[in-house]
């Protein structure tokens, strides 16, 4: 896996990535939820077979030297906002997955000329799911779908932002992307796994009814067991 370093909005923004640029294929970037960044290695991979694939590296979690910065969903959305900004030569397709779907949501609308597609992976919280305790029981209902491999995927990620994803956790549950999907004006595709309490049907058909809803195999975390249904249903966005 290829990292890279940029300097966008005045902070340290890394980035690893795979792949090449594609006639015709706009460079794909992909939003992490909570700040983990290994569970999505296999769908870059994946992806990186037909386009350069990005991941980015928000602030805080994957590099001590950004441990300093602010862990909110406004803050993962600045940051991407900026850096897509600055990096990327081209418009992109841009995919969030759970958290991440929430402030990939919000910087597409922040920049819309730097996006030609946008993908909601799993995105969170339906409105029945905005408290903890709630929120506790889908996360049970669906972690025994899970596969046990996920854990060192996200594991280190979550020791190095010392605790600091909690806040993102809880900066998402306040939001309403019901109220901001409206806004989106290139093609919209949001998907969810079979098995994702945390992201039920219902719930994705809301947010999709602007664009297309699909359903994979998997539970929540279905990029990481299911990267290559995940590849084949971003490439067909257009």
């Amino acid at each position: 896996m290829n990292v890279s370093e940029h300097h966008a909005g005045g902070r340290l923004i890394r980035s690893r990535w795979l792949g090449t640029t594609r006639p015709g294929q706009p460079p794909l970037v992909v939003v992490p939820g909570l700040g983990a960044l290994g569970y999505l290695h296999p769908t870059i991979r994946a992806c990186a077979e037909w386009t350069v694939a990005f991941l980015l590296d928000l602030p805080g979690y994957g590099s001590a030297d950004t441990a300093g910065s602010p862990s909110s969903l406004h803050a993962v959305t600045t940051a991407v906002a900026d850096w897509l900004r600055v990096v990327p030569r081209e418009p992109v397709l841009l995919l969030g997955h759970s958290t991440g779907a929430q402030a990939a949501l919000h910087a597409a609308l922040a920049v819309p000329e730097r996006v030609v597609g946008l993908v909601l992976a799993g995105p969170t919280f339906p409105p029945q799911a905005r408290t903890w305790g709630a929120l506790s029981v889908r996360v049970a209902r669906t972690a025994v779908r899970e596969r046990p491999g996920e854990i060192p995927a996200v594991w280190p990620e979550y020791v190095r932002s010392r605790g600091r994803f909690l806040s993102l956790l809880g900066t998402g549950m306040a939001a309403r992307p019901e109220d901001a999907i409206g806004d989106v004006t290139c093609p919209l595709l949001v998907l969810r796994g079979s098995h994702d309490a945390v992201s039920p049907h219902d719930w994705a058909q809301r947010l999709g009814a602007g664009g297309t809803c699909r359903t994979l195999p998997g539970a929540h975390n279905f990029p990481f067991t299911h990267p290559q249904a995940t590849s084949e249903a971003v490439r067909s966005l257009r």
